[in-house]
């Protein structure tokens, strides 16, 4: 369930008065567990006015790796923010989310299972699915770049080719 507005507000407010280090400077972070045993990181995301699409990237970027060091597997974001910053910053955590393909990795289950699934969306309306997109899109560049030939072979090579027809791409194979 998720807390109401009043509660949630509640939480973060005697986080911060727990750390008084903190004082909201972009990227500086607090981590406090709640009483149900869950983490809440608190970002600091510095001075509003300076606040535009790299920089959410950035600060999502940064929010991932809070996440991961962590071992969180599961992530909500509440933001206050203009939509089409939310969306840079789900972008900016996808981006950093990227792993190499499973089969260049030599993690056990329980590895796999502690890592935070990158497909977090943050965002919603007109400004998320052209940056979901593209970084869809990088995230198969990366897989593409590398991958050794011995796995990715003509018939190989064309499957990821083909998987850009649902990003809206037409492919065709000679």
């Amino acid at each position: 369930s998720t807390p109401s507005s009043a509660a949630f507000g509640a939480v973060v407010e005697r986080a911060v008065t727990a750390s008084p280090r903190f004082s909201a400077k972009e990227g500086e972070a607090v981590v406090t567990q709640t009483v149900e045993g869950r983490y809440l990181v608190i970002l600091g995301l510095g001075a509003e006015a300076g606040m535009d699409s790299p920089r959410a990237q950035r600060l999502g970027g940064q929010v991932f790796a809070a996440a991961k060091g962590l071992g969180v597997t599961r992530l909500a974001i509440q933001l206050d923010l203009p939509p089409i910053l939310a969306a840079h910053l789900a972008f900016g955590l996808r981006l950093r989310s990227w792993q190499s393909p499973p089969t260049l990795r030599r993690r056990s289950t329980q590895e796999e299972a502690a890592t935070l699934v990158g497909a977090v969306v943050i965002a919603d309306g007109a400004d998320w699915p052209p940056l979901q997109a593209l970084a869809e899109s990088v995230g198969m560049a990366r897989d593409l770049a590398v991958l050794p030939g011995n796995v990715l072979g003509p018939d190989a090579f064309e499957l990821h080719a083909r998987a850009l027809t649902t990003l809206g791409c037409d492919v065709e194979v000679l």
